[in-house]
């Protein structure tokens, strides 16, 4: 295990296989499902600031329906970007019916 240096100061613990790879994005760490199939609420989406699932959750309920409005209220997205994909799942979800 090693940790890195978010550009915001969050600090993330990584496995060392992932050493030297920026952020860790060319290998997705696994994640768990609720009943429901979606994400869990604890699943981290942003490692750069550390933003969690659940601190997009409300914000969608919320009203927010771009990454940019999830972006500015979490702060999600802001470091790398590579969290992207991740952060739009939400939003997606509650543009499907019963999301």
């Amino acid at each position: 295990m090693w940790l890195e240096q978010g550009p915001h100061g969050a600090t993330t613990v990584r496995p060392r296989a992932l050493a030297g790879r920026a952020g860790g994005q060319s290998a997705r760490p696994g994640r768990a499902l609720s009943e429901g199939g979606a994400p869990a609420a604890d699943t981290p989406v942003c490692q750069c600031d550390g933003v969690p699932r659940a601190e997009i959750l409300p914000h969608r309920a919320a009203g927010s329906r771009t990454v940019e409005s999830i972006a500015t209220a979490t702060r999600a997205t802001t470091g790398c970007g590579g969290c992207r994909p991740l952060a739009e799942e939400p939003l997606a979800e509650s543009a499907r019916p019963g999301g």
